[in-house]
């Protein structure tokens, strides 16, 4: 595959996912399959923290706020970055559970803070 200008970045990384992925139906539902997971584990990290950071209040907000913000970044990096013509399904819930990383992450360290 020839890059011929910027926009030809994102489908040169993502197209030996592609190629692998067309290969064999095991190769695509192990891709499913990890995105899966990594979406379902981060959903469940982020439920955990924001129960344990207690209810929305005043102080919480704000935290929520800019960890629902930092997601956001993320997702739209992650649109920018991810193809936009093969496997779009999938590379959505790659993007959805980076975002929720990103939120978990934010949340952690927010936590930890706090409980110091």
């Amino acid at each position: 595959m020839d890059i011929k200008s910027i926009s030809d970045i994102p489908a040169w990384i993502f197209y030996p996912i592609k190629l692998w992925a067309d290969k064999d139906s095991d190769n695509f539902n192990i891709l499913v399959g990890t995105g899966m997971i990594l979406l379902v584990r981060s959903f469940i990290m982020v439920w955990i923290l924001v129960r344990r950071l207690g209810e929305s209040d005043e102080r919480t907000s704000g935290i929520y706020l800019k960890a629902m913000s930092n997601a956001l970044v993320v997702l739209i990096v992650c649109e920018i970055i991810f193809p936009s013509t093969y496997l779009v399904n999938q590379f959505k819930l790659y993007k959805y559970a980076f975002a929720m990383i990103a939120a978990a992450i934010y949340l952690f360290s927010k936590y930890r803070k706090e409980m110091r």
